[in-house]
């Protein structure tokens, strides 16, 4: 049977999983390399797809890794202050542009002295964390989200009204298999953050004129996991090295595979259940099982783990025939 435990809690992440009204451009979001997405996120947030409740999880988890992210650049001798200071940045009609909220300033007197800099904390798997080791690496990664993060810090720095010359964005990873943070820092790039500001500047005419931006090419990373792809519908034949194929037999197969996809996951889940009971059983000296019409064996492995076999009783088979 399904894991009680499992079932309440991706129950409650469902429940806990909303679509909010996205009033102005998000900080956070302005590096993503789809225009008509953050038209999107403006104009249609109410019928984006909603996600899972697995990646809920994963947005709950990364909630707890905030106050985690500040003790830990405390134990390691910086300071940190204005947590989630709210910022904007305003166009040249003085109207809002952009919005966001810094994880906090942050000073270390060994390193920098007295300068204040801004800091954004990201939780991260083990192969990101190890993926980054320099801004380049940032600006160049792989994942358009990785990318993403260098805008929004950028964005940060020049919606700071303090903001000097020499003050540094800072991104803090913090692994979260072994919680070990690290820092990658870097200088205002204004040329940047012209380019991100009229990016702003140009969704706001798309919402005063009603229109959307042109589609990108389809790429997977981006418009395969778009909440917005039933909407945009993006053309697949655009995506660089696509072939399209005519195949009877694969077409046959893929509508079977998807047919009995569900059937499959309900095996496997019962396959893990009845494992863990039968090694209950056998443990306790019952490695030899004759339940209903089935006939189980248990045997150990050299590495110690139970092996089981279990036939079916044929037909005018007795159980006392299965027992001598």
């Amino acid at each position: 049977m399904p894991n009680i435990l499992t079932e309440r809690y991706l129950e409650a992440m469902r429940a806990n999983a909303k679509q909010y009204p996205q009033h102005t451009n998000r900080a956070s979001s302005m590096g993503h390399p789809c225009l008509r997405h953050l038209v999107y996120c403006r104009t249609d947030w109410q019928n984006a797809t909603m996600h899972g409740p697995e990646m809920q999880s994963i947005f709950s988890l990364g909630h707890h890794f905030e106050p985690f992210t500040e003790q830990a650049l405390r134990l390691a001798g910086f300071n940190t202050f204005q947590a989630q200071r709210p910022l904007r940045i305003t166009g040249r009609d003085g109207k809002t542009l952009i919005t966001g909220h810094i994880d906090g300033m942050i000073t270390c007197e060994e390193l920098w002295g007295n300068q204040a800099h801004v800091y954004d904390g990201k939780s991260s798997s083990p192969y990101m964390w190890q993926s980054v080791e320099t801004v380049d690496d940032i600006r160049n990664h792989k994942r358009w989200y990785v990318r993403g993060y260098y805008d929004q810090v950028q964005l940060y720095l020049i919606g700071l009204e303090e903001t000097a010359e020499d003050t540094l964005g800072i991104l803090v990873f913090v692994d979260k298999t072994t919680g070990i943070p690290k820092l990658i820092d870097f200088p205002l790039d204004l040329e940047r953050c012209e380019y991100l500001i009229q990016r702003a500047e140009e969704i706001e005419q798309h919402l005063k004129d009603g229109t959307q931006p042109d589609r990108i090419n389809y790429d997977h990373g981006v418009c395969g996991e778009c909440p917005f792809r039933h909407l945009c519908v993006p053309d697949v034949s655009q995506a660089p090295g696509i072939t399209f194929i005519e195949d009877d037999e694969i077409e046959l197969l893929l509508g079977q595979r998807d047919a009995t996809m569900e059937e499959h996951q309900t095996w496997t889940q019962a396959e893990k259940d009845l494992t863990a009971a039968l090694k209950y059983r056998f443990e306790a000296g019952e490695t030899q099982i004759v339940i209903g019409d089935w006939i189980i064996t248990g045997k150990q492995d050299k590495r110690g783990s139970w092996r089981k076999n279990i036939e079916k009783l044929v037909a005018g088979e007795s159980k006392e025939d299965a027992e001598g």
